[in-house]
């Protein structure tokens, strides 16, 4: 990594911070559906990102420092693992099953999707 590679990861996270703002807005937990959709689809669709960058830094179409833009900065700005947490705690206090579902989701849905990414992207660019 080069140290260029900086102000490229904090502008890339400021947009991944920003797009996680966006979905969850559009997309809020409500008290009449307290699961809680939006986190739950950053942390999926960066997950997502994140294996797509792989299969592309695997093939060698792009550079380290650009998959660590990617990783560290927009996808880092984009899921959350703190906003898991405490939307897993709050929803456990009245909706255990649904806590146990955000987990399942998030964590099962972030591999998956990365797995995906990873595979596609490998299909696309071998």
């Amino acid at each position: 990594m080069t140290v260029t590679v900086i102000p490229f990861v904090v502008l890339a996270g400021g947009v991944g911070a920003l797009l996680r703002f966006l979905v969850t807005q559009a997309i809020p937990t409500t008290t009449a559906r307290p699961f809680p959709i939006g986190v739950v689809t950053v942390n999926v669709l960066g997950s997502l990102v994140a294996g797509m960058t792989l299969g592309l830094l695997s093939g060698q179409i792009i550079s380290v420092d650009v998959a660590i833009v990617i990783w560290a900065g927009l996808c880092g700005g984009l899921t959350t693992f703190s906003t898991v947490a405490v939307e897993t705690i709050m929803l456990g206090r009245h909706h255990v099953r649904l806590a146990w579902l955000n987990i399942a989701a998030t964590v099962v849905g972030g591999c998956a999707s990365a797995a995906i990414g990873f595979a596609v992207t490998r299909l696309l660019f071998p």
